[in-house]
């Protein structure tokens, strides 16, 4: 078998990082290692027989001992591990997973291995993301191929002459939702003096669109219904702004209960009516197919791959960031005109399964091997 080596930033709890340990958990054509950017959380939850490597600047100490080696002129600590790496696994193929490959970027061009980009941004995340224009330019002009995760990012690397470019949608895990042990009674008490809970899931962040739930929430008083935003904490001065809002307006219909994983998790998301997709640029987002999968009809902005998945009977797509249509779609859903085929959510949610899709991936991987 071929042996793949994947590159990830940070291997914490995102949606384009999740699917590195779909993928390598799942992996049956290939011998998968991971090199991640960081000592991320997720790198827990890789099976054990996975070889994973940490980049050394990841560690402050290595960091700064990196500097020292290099004004002494000793070799580069990341040029010294990546070169173990593929020698010691003979690797054939490099996937960058994301374009922030800022770490994997430099030994890439210097060691010259064949490469493959697994793109999960739009145009629009670039800045956002810190990608440079140098950065991307290599990575368009040098790989050997592309996957994109929706249709969307696909248009946006053809737009930029990209060759070699395949679609593969974003997947989930069906199993581990199906083997979930459900706590929905339980939450669902807590709230029970709501009339309807719409559930949100992301970081507290601008672009996932955190600023405008206190105006939802505002809207949701009128109807007894409750926003719950599913996602952790940070330092940063919005996710701050937004806690002192609900703490001194004593605003009661805004549920934050942090970062959930597993059956915790898909309890909160269960107990949900509805999920609300808020985010100003999304190319397709996993938890609309975990929301999806669990029944849940989903009422988003126009603002990326959601067009591609939502269809008629599975919630309502608005203009997009158009606020106003979206508080209207919300209070249709309440007064029931938005029709809601579960079946259907849960049928289209079930061709994004991993164990169904991994083969497909890994061919096109190996078609780029060869």
């Amino acid at each position: 078998m071929k042996n793949v080596l994947f590159y990830s930033p940070y291997m914490g709890y995102t949606g384009s990082e999740m699917m590195i340990k779909y993928i390598v958990s799942n992996a049956k054509k290939i011998n998968p290692v991971i090199l991640s950017g960081e000592n991320g959380a997720l790198l827990n939850e890789i099976p054990k027989n996975i070889p994973t490597y940490i980049h050394p600047d990841s560690v402050i100490w290595k960091y700064r001992l990196g500097r020292i080696l290099k004004i002494l002129k000793f070799p580069d600590l990341a040029q010294m591990q990546f070169k173990k790496i593929i020698k010691k696994h003979n690797i054939d193929l490099i996937v960058i997973n994301t374009l922030v490959a800022d770490k994997i970027f430099p030994l890439i061009k210097k060691f010259n291995k064949p490469f493959a980009l697994y793109a999960h941004e739009l145009p629009m995340m670039y800045d956002l993301n810190g990608i440079k224009k140098d950065l991307l330019d290599y990575l368009i002009n040098n790989s050997t191929g592309i996957i994109g995760c929706s249709e969307k990012v696909c248009e946006s690397m053809n737009l930029m002459g990209a060759k070699n470019v395949y679609k593969f949608y974003e997947t989930i895990d069906i199993n581990k939702i199906k083997q979930s042990e459900f706590d929905t009674v339980k939450i669902k008490s807590q709230l029970n003096n709501f009339s309807y809970i719409f559930a949100m899931s992301g970081q507290r962040a601008y672009h996932k669109g955190f600023h405008i739930v206190i105006e939802i929430s505002k809207f949701l008083k009128k109807y007894n219904a409750a926003l719950v935003w599913l996602g952790a904490s940070n330092d940063y001065g919005l996710n701050f702004f937004i806690q002192k809002v609900i703490e001194n307006n004593s605003i009661d219909n805004i549920i934050l209960p942090g970062l959930l994983k597993g059956d915790e998790y898909y309890s909160w998301l269960n107990a949900c009516d509805a999920f609300l997709l808020t985010s100003m640029v999304d190319p397709y987002p996993l938890v609309m197919l975990e929301a999806a999968y669990l029944q849940k009809p989903i009422i988003a902005f126009d603002s990326g791959g959601v067009t591609e998945f939502v269809k008629e009977g599975m919630g309502k797509i608005v203009p997009y960031y158009c606020v106003n249509a979206y508080l209207d779609a919300i209070k249709d859903f309440i007064d029931g005109k938005i029709p809601v085929d579960k079946e259907l959510l849960r049928k289209e949610v079930e061709k994004h399964d991993i164990t169904k899709k991994i083969s497909e991936f890994e061919d096109i991987l190996l078609s780029f091997i060869e």
